[in-house]
């Protein structure tokens, strides 16, 4: 009797161990499976030609949403058969998320040849993308966390003219920028994009128009420009060390720190009388403009390795329209300050203006 009860225990720990052995078995085979999900990153090699660009790119294909559709005898397993027959069927399905744009034109992908290794799942393709004109300015989308999930990651080698870029493409990073100074209509274009790029984001501020119309409203054309001066100044100090990350300040203060500049000058220009010292004013608060204006540079596809004529001219973009701003309102200063009701312009402005900056202060602050 007691044989036969051990017995039973003996078998029943058997079975145990047995089914622990193939789970063990499945864990470390599942990634030939299609619902296996081995990994979430994908690797891309894109080589710039003149008119080409050769792309080379490495993913798992069991990753990928349409993987099912490649499995003909539906054994939830890929062949290398399989997929030499299926896949470039599906292959447009991959280039429809690695778009490549040069000058507002589409490039047109071409599959070339594809690899894939049943085990491990790896498929690695050799595609170009070919345009009509030399290649200067070029957009990358790469969206393939559609094709995934969420958290895909794509790591990408760009390489143009003897030099090399490492990028990275997911959800929240799924576009790129490069650009190639191949010819003068190209170098001249990208300069006037990015002396517009700073324009914008002096005309965009309505913290630092206010700031430069209170600045100057009460002064003559000898403190207006030495204001100015020492305004443009430190914002281009700032900025430089900002653009280039040699020290950030956090965007909250930022936002506070200028809303209340406004209010400060406008209650300057209420209570005190004494107004030939205000560059002072203005060299302080210039400063903090500055960290501003080089605070939007992460969303621009700017290259670390040739980021500095791009920044140098969003600073240049950024001096032009200030003191284009600086000279239209000294001139119009100018004009009103012979009418006999320009002090109740001046008090009128002003208690716009502070109204304006603690407004702007406190919906930034709490």
């Amino acid at each position: 009797m007691r044989c036969d009860v051990r017995a039973i225990h003996f078998l029943s720990l058997a079975n145990r161990v047995a089914g622990f052995g193939i789970f063990c078995l499945v864990l470390t085979t599942s990634h030939r499976f299609i619902f296996a999900h081995t990994t979430s990153i994908s690797y891309s090699e894109i080589d710039i030609k003149e008119r080409t660009i050769q792309l080379r790119l490495r993913l798992n294909l069991y990753e990928v949403n349409f993987a099912a559709q490649l499995d003909g005898n539906s054994d939830r397993v890929l062949s290398e058969s399989e997929v030499k027959s299926s896949f470039p069927k599906w292959v447009d399905r991959v280039f429809d998320n690695i778009q490549i744009d040069c000058q507002g034109r589409a490039g047109k992908a071409t599959l070339n040849s594809f690899t894939f290794v049943p085990d491990t799942g790896a498929l690695e393709c050799l595609a170009s993308y070919s345009f009509p004109q030399l290649l200067e300015d070029i957009r990358f989308r790469v969206t393939l966390h559609n094709l995934t999930d969420s958290g895909h990651l794509n790591l990408a080698l760009i390489q143009y003219d003897s030099r090399q870029e490492q990028r990275f493409f997911n959800l929240e990073n799924s576009e790129a920028r490069v650009e190639l100074r191949r010819t003068p209509a190209g170098v001249l274009r990208r300069w006037g994009r990015w002396l517009l790029i700073g324009g914008r984001r002096v005309i965009g501020s309505y913290e630092c128009l206010a700031f430069l119309f209170g600045l100057l409203l009460v002064q003559n054309f000898e403190n207006q420009t030495r204001s100015s001066l020492a305004f443009l100044l430190s914002q281009m100090v700032t900025f430089s060390i900002g653009a280039f990350n040699v020290a950030v300040l956090p965007e909250r203060f930022l936002g506070s720190a200028i809303a209340l500049s406004v209010a400060y000058i406008a209650i300057e220009n209420l209570l005190i009388k004494e107004i030939s010292n205000r560059w002072l004013i203005a060299l302080f608060f210039g400063l903090i403009f500055g960290f501003s204006f080089s605070s939007p540079n992460t969303g621009l596809g700017i290259s670390q390795n040739s980021r500095a004529f791009p920044l140098f001219t969003i600073g240049l973009g950024i001096t032009f329209a200030v003191g284009s701003l600086v000279v239209l309102m000294s001139l119009t200063f100018r004009y009103f300050s012979h009418f006999r009701c320009f002090k109740q312009i001046i008090t009128l402005a002003s208690l716009l203006l502070m109204s304006f900056g603690f407004f702007t202060f406190a919906r930034r602050t709490f």
